[in-house]
């Protein structure tokens, strides 16, 4: 629990008592929401404000969880949460382990509003859950002979993906970081 070291007796009782009885209760989405409102405050890089937002809107958004008041939400909970999220073996390692970098996020910021004493995700062994996960595929790399056919395919193309694929080979970018 908190420790409530506080000057006076009476002090002491009044945090108490909103510890259990305020209305100083968020569900995990108004948590979610306050903590986003917070980083964008502190200018946290928009791509990672974006990422954030994906992550949040696959897996939690429509999820009963999210409704939960945040104090509520228990060990057992998370692991059905968990359960729900990679019973179609859909999920991968990767997005996995970002839902848990953005849970562990959102629960310390309800720990630093003083809704939740500590961070509860951080108690879930989720070992089993990524053995649920959808293994990673290999990653193949276009060889030089393919990209020169592929640039070459490409060299009178003026449209937006061609021009971004040309652009991806010359810089050596990945696709998805043309967008971010």
């Amino acid at each position: 629990l908190f420790s409530f070291d506080r000057p006076t007796q009476k002090v002491l009782i009044e945090k108490i008592y909103d510890f259990h009885f305020s209305f100083n209760s968020y569900t995990l989405k108004e948590t979610y929401l306050e903590w986003l409102k917070n980083r964008i405050a502190n200018k946290v890089v928009g791509k990672t404000i974006i990422e954030d937002r994906n992550v949040w809107n696959r897996f939690c958004e429509n999820h009963p969880i999210s409704t939960m008041e945040l104090r509520d939400i228990k060990i057992k909970h998370l692991e059905n949460f968990y359960y729900d999220i990679t019973s179609n073996k859909d999920t991968t390692t990767k997005a996995f382990s970002n839902l848990k970098s953005l849970l562990n996020r959102i629960f310390a910021y309800g720990v630093s509003l003083e809704i939740i004493p500590h961070v509860i995700t951080k108690e879930v062994d989720t070992k089993i859950f990524s053995s649920r996960c959808k293994p990673t595929q290999k990653k193949t790399c276009y060889t030089q002979e393919e990209r020169t056919k592929i640039k070459d395919y490409l060299k009178d193309k003026y449209d937006t993906p061609s021009l971004a694929i040309r652009f991806a080979f010359d810089t050596y970018l990945r696709i998805g970081e043309l967008g971010g």
